[in-house]
């Protein structure tokens, strides 16, 4: 169903130190998340909102490899699934459990996965292999907006694994 959606991404290159306080913070990106999933899904409406104009003019200027109209662009931009993370690149998805973060909850889940995958069996709920790194402190270079994925008639489309993305990044850190 994805394939035949679309839907705008940027890349805005910081210095590393500003994505860790933006990121990993106590009152940081994931820090919304852990304190209320709620408020860290209004709290990356306001970034992205308050992002959005210079992301329209970028995008005017800069035509995507498919075309999206600006009325499209900005109907993915502030669509409930428009969200702003860390490039994939930036992580190590391995089972190697490094602590560089500090949230009990997010420990606690990582701990548990990490037990039942030396039992040879997958985590109960399975998403809870998040959580191994959800408490890795990013090295990223760079954030990424991310539209809402639209079909040809502008009509949201959530991928199914991203339903529940703000339980997630509240339970395990990551989405």
């Amino acid at each position: 169903m994805l394939r035949l959606c679309h839907r705008p991404e940027f890349q805005l290159a910081l210095p590393g130190h500003i994505i860790d306080l933006f990121f990993n913070s106590p009152a940081g990106y994931r820090a919304q998340y852990l304190a209320d999933p709620n408020e860290g899904q209004k709290q990356n409406a306001k970034l992205i909102a308050s992002l959005l104009d210079r992301l329209i003019c970028y995008a005017e200027a800069h035509p995507p490899r498919v075309h999206m109209s600006v009325d499209r662009v900005r109907l993915a931009l502030t669509a409930c699934s428009a969200k702003v993370w860390l490039p994939e690149a930036s992580f190590a998805f391995n089972h190697c459990l490094i602590e560089e973060i500090i949230v009990p909850l997010w420990r606690h889940n990582a701990l548990a996965a990490l037990d039942a995958f030396a039992r040879k069996t997958r985590p109960d709920p399975e998403e809870q292999e998040k959580a191994i790194w959800g408490l890795r402190a990013s090295q990223a270079t760079s954030i990424e907006v991310k539209g809402a994925f639209l079909s040809d008639e502008n009509e949201e489309i959530v991928p199914h694994d991203k339903i529940c993305r703000r339980h997630d990044i509240h339970r395990f850190g990551y989405a």
